[in-house]
């Protein structure tokens, strides 16, 4: 979303003078805060000369840079016991695959470790993480559902210490920061890896979703106040979890109905609207109906998931600067595509008003009783019984 921003941005104000207001309103809403814009505002106003788009993007980044610490020195392993990593956050923000990545980098660099699969909770966590540890060619230590994740990894720690493991990995269940009970839980974790070693877990890092945006400092803040964190692991979460809130919904699933529902229902009003009234529609307007309809359809919907792609929320009354082209586009579109629905009404007023007769059998090919009555079909279907073959 911030490479949109700035892609955008630099499109519609490169060589012209920058509007404050709008710079104002498109940095906040592209989550970068509001204590933070009035940073890079206040920094773009102190520099003398033309503010164009690209010094926006420059005091932008350096804005951000100076909040970010200093790199960390490379993860080491300890002389005689092994290194606790606990790895925790919220649901689904990619912590199993994040132990197995870490996992695969440190063996890449020639330590050993051991994974820990402590996420008792959730369906299938297990099985993920020892399908990851059946690839990586490393053991996995695990339990059964439901029991107790800190006794698992004082076990596992146990393990890992006899045979001289440099680093253990814990992956941790989800839990939303928001509840006290489960976080006292991640605590009871971090406090019996202490009764091995008073200094473990060595490291506490969070995985955020790096498309969370500045909720992430919330669940950050949360965590830290719980556990004490010493670093962050920024993931890209699954796709269908980037998108469930983006207009690529909104698009996805009116493909879905429009093309499966509303065109199906076109398609039966005009194979019975001759024998229904009696009269042939104008094949002609028919046509122009199918066609404007197909067409804009797709210039409607099809723009949205790029839209979805680029971060656009659904359900929101309005949006950030870098999406107004393509809806604009949209919503032109959508005007068409009710413009020909006009159409698809006038036809079939047209064909109830009069037209060329319609015969009993309508259609080449068609078989069943109903087409062997004329069209339209009398009140009283058959004097006499039909005689099904």
């Amino acid at each position: 979303m911030a490479e949109g921003f700035f892609k955008s941005f630099l499109a519609k104000f490169r060589g012209e003078p920058i509007d404050w207001e709008e710079l104002e309103e498109t940095l906040i809403r592209a989550d970068i805060g509001v204590s933070m814009t009035q940073k890079i505002l206040e920094s773009i106003k102190a520099r003398s000369g033309f503010a164009s788009a690209d010094t926006v993007m420059q005091v932008t980044r350096e804005e951000i840079l100076k909040i970010l610490p200093p790199p960390e020195p490379p993860l080491f392993p300890l002389p005689a016991k092994p290194k606790v990593v606990l790895l925790v956050g919220v649901n689904g923000t990619g912590k199993t695959t994040s132990s197995a990545k870490l996992a695969y980098w440190l063996k890449s660099q020639g330590r050993t470790c051991l994974l820990v699969a402590a996420d008792t909770f959730r369906a299938a966590a297990i099985e993920q993480l020892c399908r990851w540890g059946e690839k990586l060619g490393l053991e996995v230590i695990k339990s059964q559902y439901q029991a107790d994740s800190a006794a698992l990894c004082y076990d596992a720690w146990d393990s890992a210490n006899r045979r001289n493991i440099e680093f253990l990995l814990c992956d941790t269940a989800g839990r939303l920061h928001t509840k006290s009970n489960l976080m006292q839980e991640l605590s009871k974790v971090a406090r019996t890896l202490g009764k091995h070693d008073p200094e473990a877990p060595h490291e506490k890092w969070i995985v955020l979703d790096a498309t969370t945006g500045s909720n992430a400092l919330v669940q950050a803040r949360e965590f830290d106040q719980s556990i004490g964190l010493t670093g962050i692991i920024l993931s890209v979460a699954p796709l269908d979890i980037q998108l469930h809130d983006t207009y690529y919904v909104v698009a996805h699933f009116h493909y879905v109905l429009v093309a499966g529902s509303l065109f199906a229902l076109f398609a039966g009003t005009y194979f019975w609207l001759p024998k229904w009234t009696g009269h042939m529609y104008d094949e002609g307007l028919g046509k122009f109906h199918f066609w404007a309809s197909l067409i804009t359809f797709n210039l409607t919907f099809f723009p949205m998931h790029f839209l979805g792609l680029a971060g656009m929320p659904r359900r929101y009354a309005d949006y950030a600067m870098q999406f107004a082209d393509f809806n604009a586009f949209v919503s032109v579109s959508a005007f068409g595509f009710g413009f020909s629905q006009l159409i698809f009404l006038w036809a079939i007023i047209k064909c109830i008003r009069g037209g060329k007769p319609a015969t009993a059998e309508v259609w080449e090919g068609s078989h069943g009783l109903e087409w062997t009555v004329p069209s339209p079909a009398p009140f009283h279907t058959f004097e006499t019984p039909p005689t099904v073959k």
